[in-house]
């Protein structure tokens, strides 16, 4: 996923995402996923890297025990709302939806709406 070349950290998003196809323990194993995961969403440009990093986010919301991974992932998935690829925006809409309605936290409406207020006008509440 630190790749150069967009096409290895294309490959490399397509594996985590196969990988989280299925149950997958929260444990502390996975910080290092979500870490990558959220360097992923939070700084990739490449809208195809960044739709797959967005569809495992999606995938990975369906687990118990996600809330905390959430809260960290949520700022950025909202900073990416202004994005003008339609086909991205569709996944971040998707996966934002599906991390708030799966993995709720405590207050993330709240955080939701302070930082919708702060990005782009056509975004404010």
């Amino acid at each position: 996923l630190s790749s150069g070349e967009w096409r290895q950290r294309l490959e490399g998003m397509r594996l985590l995402l196969e990988m989280c196809d299925g149950p997958i323990s929260m444990g502390e194993d996975l910080r290092p996923i979500i870490r990558a995961v959220s360097q992923v969403v939070k700084l990739e440009r490449n809208a195809a890297v960044a739709a797959v990093a967005f569809q495992v986010v999606e995938q990975l919301s369906v687990q118990p025990d996600f809330g905390p991974w959430a809260k960290m992932l949520l700022p950025d998935m909202l900073t990416r709302l202004t994005e003008s690829n339609p086909r991205l925006l569709c996944h971040i809409t998707t996966a934002v939806t599906a991390l708030l309605h799966n993995a709720p936290t405590d207050g993330a409406w709240g955080e939701v709406a302070g930082l919708l207020a702060t990005k782009h006008p056509a975004l404010r509440l």
